[in-house]
Formats: structure tokens, sequence, C-alpha cells
């Protein structure tokens, strides 16, 4: 095939419209890898479509957290030592002792009990539960102070202390989800199930049975493998009474991060149709590397001298106020997860993608019919002349009228030696047939027995010696094949 044929060949095939035409065959090889590949997509099509729940349109829910604090267990330890807690120490240095990158030391810290009130802070999707301060008093002096006029004052700072909070662990939170989806979707979740880092979990049921999950600052710790007296493994800085870094968790405070992840489809692919609201909760450690706490708290304890009219400017007012720095834990609560609702043309686009895999599949057997028939081509496509062919010779077998053929039979003719047509084929098939009766009439003139030939006394002239002589067929010479001879010199042509 040439280039020029080849370019053709090449047009007239992405020109064609090719239809899938139905072909029965029984090669085992093709029967055995078409059971193969549809046994495969079989399987995948109802995995995916049931079992993944491709059928139902999913979106990220948002899960609102309602935390409201629990003190009962906190309030019981008021009257215990502060001995009793291991991180109450004779000498804070045997726990703490370190040195920040802003070149603050921390060491030595007292314990003191807080008010939940004062440690805590609630903001709409996170909470602060602070574990150390650092206080210090600032006196601030204003000489000369004067109400239309900026004065300077000077600042001394004083009564610095660290401090640890006294068991913060021991609050609890009470917390209440709401699970809201843009298809309607706004209600608690069924089950809440808690992960432990031990691959353990705890399970409520606040949607069913109003059991809302009640958790400790401890237990969400423990959630998240982290003990508040274990040395902080991110911390940096340095140690400087004994030349070793010791920054636990209660002083350099904890970055949690409680992840609630809500589907409503069941992993369980043996229940591909229970849709039960399940929030999972998981929580995670976010690793910091300097003191994590909230922003510093100032507490205002009055001044020299009362605000007058005549001196009404603040900056020129002498005061006293507390300072605190802290750290703590931090909580914020992120959502995630998938829920989702049966839709229609999620579900048609699930169901075409199985199709779309069955006609892959077939395509493939077919490309490896074709290797190894030679057949299989011949039989899976046709073009439309062959098909007319076809229909037409069925046609002509159910009506023998010629209907179809492109031609009249009569209108053949017979090719002579010279390409001369002559009469046509009905006429040729008759004049053969009367030829043929003409000969056996001939032959039936034949008598059976020689006998019936022979003279009494020993016969005529033209008696042959072993009887009458025997009959031969001939070649009749017609007039134009002797003309033909004579003109091209041959010899004449004998019967």
């Amino acid at each position: 095939m040439g280039l020029w044929a080849g370019i053709k060949f090449i047009v007239k095939e992405t020109i064609t419209y090719k239809t899938v035409k139905l072909v029965k065959t029984y090669d085992k090889t093709l029967i055995l890898l078409h059971l193969f590949f549809m046994t495969l997509i079989t399987t995948y099509a109802f995995y995916s479509i049931v079992v993944s729940h491709s059928y139902m349109k999913f979106e990220t829910p948002i899960t609102s957290v309602t935390q409201s604090l629990y003190r009962n267990d906190f309030d019981d330890l008021a009257g215990n030592a502060a001995s009793t807690l291991p991180y109450c120490v004779g000498t804070g240095n045997d726990l703490v002792d370190y040195v920040s990158v802003a070149n603050d030391t921390y060491k030595d810290p007292q314990c003191v009990r807080l008010d939940a009130s004062e440690f805590t802070q609630k903001d709409a999707n996170a909470l602060w539960v602070n574990t150390h301060f650092r206080q210090r008093t600032v006196t601030r002096t204003c000489p000369g102070k004067d109400g239309t006029e900026f004065k300077a004052c000077t600042e001394t700072v004083a009564n610095v202390r660290d401090a640890f909070i006294a068991g913060p662990e021991h609050l609890a939170l009470d917390l209440s989800f709401t699970v809201t989806a843009t298809f309607g979707l706004a209600q608690p979740p069924a089950e809440l199930i808690i992960r432990k880092p031990d691959g353990s979990t705890v399970t409520h049921s606040p949607g069913s049975k109003n059991d809302a999950a009640r958790l400790t600052i401890g237990d969400i710790l423990s959630s998240a493998g982290i003990d508040l007296d274990a040395e902080s493994p991110t911390a940096i800085g340095k140690g400087s009474v004994f030349a070793a870094k010791r920054a636990p968790h209660r002083l350099m405070g904890v970055h949690l991060r409680v992840k609630l992840e809500t589907t409503n489809t069941n992993p369980d692919p043996w229940k591909p149709f229970d849709t039960t609201l399940r929030t999972f909760v998981s929580v995670e450690f976010v690793p910091t590397k300097e003191m994590f706490g909230p922003a510093t708290h100032v507490y205002y304890v009055g001044g020299h001298l009362d605000f007058d009219d005549n001196l009404p400017s603040l900056q020129s007012h002498d005061q006293v106020r507390v300072e605190r720095d802290w750290s703590g834990v931090y909580i914020e609560y992120e959502s995630g997860g998938e829920v989702g609702k049966v839709d229609l043309i999620t579900t048609m686009m699930a169901i075409t993608n199985a199709f779309v895999l069955i006609g892959m599949a077939t395509a493939i057997v077919d490309n490896i019919g074709q290797l190894i028939s030679a057949r299989f081509y011949d039989d899976k496509y046709e073009d439309d002349g062959e098909r007319e062919i076809l229909e037409n010779i069925a046609s002509q077998l159910e009506e023998p009228g010629h209907l179809g053929v492109p031609f009249d039979p009569k209108n053949l003719r017979l090719m002579s030696d010279d390409d001369v047509p002559g009469m046509n084929y009905e006429d040729a098939m008759y004049n053969i047939m009367n030829q043929i009766r003409e000969i056996e009439d001939r032959l039936s003139m034949i008598p059976e027995e020689e006998g019936e030939f022979v003279e009494a006394e020993g016969g005529g002239p033209s008696r042959q010696p072993d009887g009458y002589p025997p009959l031969y067929l001939v070649e009749e010479i017609s007039a134009e094949k002797r003309m033909k001879a004579l003109e091209e010199e041959e010899e004449e042509p004998e019967p």
C-alpha cells in the first residue's frame, strides 16, 4: 500500500461510522476473556455504586459545637493540699528549667488555685484552658502631670512570679454537636464516637438518647497522647539552673485540634444502606516551638490619684496594674467528613460509568479476537455493499424473480473466442438441451445386436471384419471457423 493509498484508507476509516454488531462466537478463549472482564466490571460496579455509595451526592458538613464547663470535679479538689500534685514540688527546678528564645527565664513556679473563670476563655469555636501564668505588678508614675500635654511617665515592674494552676485538667466540658448541610440537614449526630490513641473508642448517643458527651481536659489530652508533665519535644530554648532544658507541656502550652468527621454512610460493606448519622471525634496535637497562650490579661487596680475634671488625661494618670502572661491548652474544633443524599443525576452517572466499562471490556475482547481469529473482523464488520448483496441473495431465494439484482439475467451473453457476444444464456441453455435430446434420440437408434446388420453370405463391400463400424460424435465445423483458418494460413480444420 502506497503513501497516498494509506492516507485515503485512514481518512475513510476516520469518517466511517461503525456501529455495534452482535456476533456470536464459541471461541473458548474469547468466552473466558469476556467472562473474566464482565466479572471484574460487575464486582467493581457493585462495590462502587452500592458499597461506596456513588449514587449519593456528598458535601462536607459544618459541625457546630456548644461547650459548657462542668466544674464539680474541679471544685471538689479545692480543699486538697497542693503537695499532692506532682508538679507542685518544693523547688520548681526539679520540673522547670527553661530560658526562652527571648531570654526570659522560667524556674521555680508556684502552685495556685484559681477560679475556673480566671483561667478559661471560650470563643465561638475554641477554648482556652490555661495551665501556667507569669504575673507582674506594674506601677506607673507621671510627675508633673498635665491634662493639656503629654508628659513622660515611668513604669516600674515588681513582684514577678510564675505559677502553675492547680488541677486544670479536672475541668470537664459538656459538648453538644449540631451537623448542618446545604440540602436541609440540621440535627445532632445519632452516634458520637470518640477515638483513643490505642485504637479503642467510646460511643455516645446524643441524637437518639440525649447522651451528651462529657469530657475532662485530661480526657481530651490523653486522646491526643499528651501528658502535661511530659517534656515538650518541640520546644526551643535552653536550661539555666541545671543547664538542661526542662520545658514540660504544662509550661509551654499545648495546641490541640479536635477533628469532627461526620458521615451518614456505613463503611461496613455488609451494611451499605445504613444511613445513621455518625460523628467521629479524634484529637490531634499541633506542635509549637515557643510558649503558647492567649493575649496578656491586664487588671487595673487603681492609681495614686483619682480622676477629676481638671485632669482628664489618661496619658498623665498614675496607675497600678497587674499583667498576666498565660500559656495553656488551646482546643479548636475542625469540621470534616462527608454527608450525602440520594441524587438522581449522580445515580445516572454511576450507572453510565458502569456501561462505559462494559463497552471498554467488549472492545478489548474484540481486539484480541481480531488478533487470534482471521474471520472475526469480517464477522463483526460489513459495509453497506456487502449487506445489500446478502439481502438480495436472501430475497432471491425467497422470491426467485431477480428482485434487487442490478441487471436482468436475460441480458447476459455468451462470449465467443474473439470476445464477441453471442446468444443469451437462456437460449444457449435451450439449444444445449435440444442437442442433448437429439443425441439421445440418435443413440437410441443404434441396434443392440450387431448381427442385425450382417449379411447372410458374407456381407457387402462396406462390411467390416468385426461387424458394423462404430459410430463417433464429431465436432461440426462452421463456415466461419473455416474462413478464419484460411485467413490465418492454417490448415483447414477437420471435424
